[in-house]
């Protein structure tokens, strides 16, 4: 007998119960698979289909059908990855709920739709179809010409905004933080309105670290380069050498990208309040819960999985005689 799925808040029900294994496994099964983007040791594959079982949770999309699944695998596997997939989904759960909150309905990432333990992948939902990475608009104005210089621009001061977002507003240093981990849709609606066009969102947050330190926006007279490198440190100076380098090709100086910056950030925060004014109570008391609800079951799956990926019986313990032979052999 066919199960029936019903979509309800970013959680799929089939029946009684809730499996997102299998609804993962159903959309990308009848979806068209792209390869999005690669680097190191990652790479991320596009899904884009029609039959969908999640929904979005973005407010200008809410309860619309998920048309495409972004899904971040890495090119080897091995068992010593799990701990780390999962403390990564947790911090990214964990983001989007406080940035969801923050942005009164939207979120400054991707919600995780399911985590396969066993292969290591996290698979997130992709709100619209025009997310291309910092890669992308770099080519198309560096080597394409098929953008403008202005909105090159546009895109290299989002990118460096929300790398201080993160770390000012919600305690993150991304340390990990390319252009390949850096979607950006200039169509889609951002947190800051219609009136500004960009929205962004963050990927991979395998290499983070708690900003423990009191942080605070750049102000307008404020070298750029020089505020950054007093926020991350001697450490991660080569994240800042790259928003140098992007700035130095486009002939932009380090005092004007400050300035941008500064008016952008200015933005969300009028913006963010008028979201909160007017979509408040249905984040709060419809939309939040949903998607809480949503990480609770998804937290039981991934602690679920990594029990029995624990359980399974090892060659070792399939072949004790054999390897008690080996041990003894190597025994003095």
């Amino acid at each position: 007998m066919q199960k029936r799925f019903k979509k309800k808040g970013g959680i799929v029900r089939s029946n009684s119960d809730t499996d997102l294994k299998e609804a993962v496994h159903k959309f990308v099964t009848n979806a068209n698979e792209q390869r999005f983007s690669e680097f190191e040791h990652i790479v991320i594959i596009k899904y884009t289909g029609s039959q969908s079982l999640f929904v979005q949770t973005d407010i200008y999309h809410f309860d619309k059908p998920v048309t495409s699944l972004i899904k971040k695998m890495p090119k080897y596997r091995n068992e010593t990855q799990q701990q780390a997939i999962k403390a990564e989904a947790l911090t990214q759960m964990k983001l989007f709920e406080t940035s969801y909150r923050e942005y009164g309905g939207q979120s400054i990432c991707p919600a995780i739709v399911y985590v396969d333990m066993e292969h290591n992948d996290i698979y997130m939902e992709m709100i619209g179809d025009e997310y291309k990475t910092f890669s992308f608009y770099y080519d198309e104005y560096f080597v394409k010409q098929n953008i403008d210089k202005i909105t090159m621009s546009e895109v290299l001061i989002i990118y460096i905004s929300c790398f201080i977002e993160l770390y000012v507003v919600f305690k993150i240093l991304h340390k990990d933080y390319h252009r390949e981990n850096f979607l950006l849709s200039l169509t889609e609606f951002n947190y800051f309105g219609e009136k500004v066009r960009g929205r962004p969102i963050v990927i991979d947050f395998g290499y983070i670290e708690e900003v423990t330190k009191e942080t605070s926006y750049p102000i307008e007279n404020e070298d750029i380069i020089e505020y950054l490198t007093k926020m991350v440190g001697t450490e991660d100076i080569h994240r800042v050498y790259q928003f140098e380098y992007y700035m130095n090709e486009l002939n932009m100086k380090s005092t004007y990208m400050t300035q941008q910056v500064v008016m952008y950030l200015e933005k969300r925060k009028k913006q963010t309040e008028v979201n909160r004014a007017n979509f408040s109570a249905k984040v709060e008391h419809e939309f939040l819960p949903k998607i809480q609800e949503h990480n609770r079951i998804l937290f039981d799956q991934i602690e679920k999985s990594l029990q029995e990926q624990q359980d399974k019986p090892t060659i070792q313990t399939k072949f004790p005689t054999y390897f008690k032979k080996k041990d003894e052999q190597k025994m003095p």
